[in-house]
């Protein structure tokens, strides 16, 4: 199943009606979605995004100062993932395909 993770701060809360739309289009496609955050797990940034999000079935990875990649993959999401995020830097380092040409 493809995966696809949707960081909140400054993404999905940028426009949050269609970013639900957007969402329940890729579950309904097929494809596992997770929101990835760098906030960290606490009861109010839990209860925001959760309001946010609520009636979808999608789980939320709490980053924190930890490499969203890295924090992917402990909450047990290897592999190849895409992600859409207002800063990708987050993310760790990323080979470039193609060489970066």
């Amino acid at each position: 199943m493809p995966l696809i993770c949707f960081d909140w701060d400054d993404t999905v809360s940028a426009d949050v009606p269609t970013f639900r739309r957007v969402i329940c289009h890729f579950i309904n496609a097929g494809w596992q979605c997770v929101i990835c955050t760098g906030r960290n797990d606490s009861p109010g940034n839990r209860a925001d995004i959760e309001g946010g999000i609520r009636g979808i079935d999608i789980p939320i990875v709490f980053a924190g100062a930890t490499p969203k990649r890295e924090a992917m993959r402990a909450a047990g999401y290897g592999g190849k993932l895409i992600a859409v995020d207002d800063c990708p830097e987050m993310w760790g380092s990323v080979p470039l395909l193609g060489g970066g040409k």
